[in-house]
């Protein structure tokens, strides 16, 4: 298998087009299509450097209502001129269909139009690189879509009516609509699924957490996360430039190092320490196994339960297991070692009752408070919605991702029915909107079996 044969290569996603000359030539860079675009003149890169681009995919379709603006033309001029100006790309995201909930409601489509929309484009980004003459082989390489593991076969499926043989003729096959949900136990699972096809994965957006659990099954994965945590680490460097680290890259460069650190890991090998445990099959009788005779349910630990609903654990025990109907726990299992065992609960049961309290206790929904399409900073629109602003501004860093905005001096305005669309987006009590970000899993990242990575 290749993942297997290769070491990861990480790239450190950067939103700086000097770094393509400045940074250090053993570190592979990844850029944004959307930052290069408006540049009339590029910077050459260094012989040696390795850079691949991110087409803004996901960029566009969440700023412009669910469209594209870029044609598929207007990009693979772009990526002739890229390869031409900064120095040959290792290779390139195609103009891909994610199929996050919060891209389908704007574009309201499904996940199977989306998949269709995603191979047709691959295929027409390729035709058109031969088309224009342009040398060498097309950069572009293809991304699997999809939301749960089924879709993501299902993208593979397509991709070979296509006649696009993804184990044999790439490099490098992307798998789209993770970063925002890459601390769940459904991830590392399709990764590992789709890395048994012997296909050389990329993982778009995975942080360290993400490296920890599932690292062992891509052949290579970017990120950008040291620019967000950056907007919130004051200036250590000694520069007198910059208020925070969010384009310093020093800052990137010591964060990439725990990265490589993370990847670097030997433990990947044993799969138990990183990734959540497949759920015990366990052989009950009579009224525990639902009928009068024997039959085999799932027992998991609320650890392992936690990760696979995306919850933190410390939220499902403090506040869950004490509400009414809470399931009782069917046995225990020992712990490695010394300690208290870990009680066990029938899977299906946890299911059953977390479906019918998430429909009781649903998050109440925002009204657009007058025109959707209007600037406004986030305090104002708090103060729209009635709530303090504290409700709002948490989510800033989402908002920056998710929501249109621009800066008008010192103050940054955010498209209302944006931000209204992210709050509306919360998942309920115990839930992150971003998993990746929740201080609670990373307080727990060794608490036990199928406890969440840091």
């Amino acid at each position: 298998m290749i993942y297997e044969e290769e070491e990861l290569n990480f790239y450190l996603g950067t939103h700086r087009e000097r770094w393509l000359i400045t940074a250090p030539l053993d570190v592979s860079l990844f850029i944004s299509h959307r930052v290069l675009a408006r540049r009339a003149t590029l910077p050459r890169a260094p012989l040696g450097r390795h850079y691949a681009i991110d087409s803004g995919a996901f960029t566009e379709l969440s700023l412009y209502g669910g469209e594209f603006r870029t044609s598929p033309e207007e990009y693979v001029r772009a990526l002739a001129r890229y390869d031409d100006e900064i120095g040959d790309i290792a290779w390139a995201a195609p103009q891909d269909w994610m199929c996050e909930p919060f891209i389908l409601a704007k574009t309201g489509l499904t996940v199977a139009e989306h998949q269709r929309r995603t191979v047709e484009n691959f295929v027409t980004l390729t035709a058109l690189w031969e088309e224009q003459g342009a040398p060498g082989d097309c950069p572009v390489m293809p991304v699997i879509q999809g939301w749960q593991l089924d879709d993501y076969l299902r993208c593979v499926e397509l991709y070979e009516q296509h006649g696009v043989r993804l184990a044999k003729d790439y490099p490098v096959v992307g798998v789209g609509s993770v970063c925002r949900r890459q601390g769940t136990a459904e991830i590392g699972e399709i990764f590992r699924t789709l890395a048994r096809l012997d296909l050389p994965l990329h993982g778009f957006g995975v942080k360290i957490a993400g490296l920890r659990q599932y690292g062992r099954w891509l052949t290579s994965a970017d990120s950008m996360a040291w620019s967000f945590q950056g907007r919130r680490t004051p200036t250590a460097c000694g520069s007198s430039t910059h208020k925070n680290e969010a384009n310093c890259q020093s800052f990137a460069l010591t964060w990439l190092q725990r990265v490589w650190k993370a990847a670097a890991r030997p433990q990947w090998d044993q799969r138990d320490l990183f990734e959540v445990p497949e759920p015990v099959e366990t052989e009950l009788y009579g009224a525990a196994a639902g009928s009068g005779t024997m039959g085999l349910v799932s027992l998991v630990t609320l650890g392992e339960w936690a990760a696979k609903v995306g919850r933190a654990e410390t939220a499902v025990r403090n506040h869950l297991t004490d509400a009414p109907g809470f399931p009782a726990p069917k046995g225990t299992r020992p712990r490695e070692g010394s300690g208290t065992p870990y009680e066990e609960y029938e899977e299906s049961e946890l299911d059953a009752w977390l479906k019918a309290w998430e429909t009781k206790h649903a998050p109440a929904r925002y009204e657009v408070p007058g025109d959707p399409g209007e600037y406004r900073t986030l305090g104002a629109i708090a103060k729209l919605l009635g709530v303090d602003g504290k409700t709002v501004t948490q989510y800033r860093a989402l908002l920056d991702q998710h929501a249109a905005h621009e800066d008008r001096g010192a103050r940054r305005f955010y498209r209302t029915g944006d931000v209204v669309e992210v709050l509306n987006s919360r998942k309920g009590f115990g839930v992150a909107l971003d998993p990746a970000r929740d201080r609670r899993r990373t307080a727990a990242a060794d608490d036990g079996p199928g406890a969440p990575s840091a």
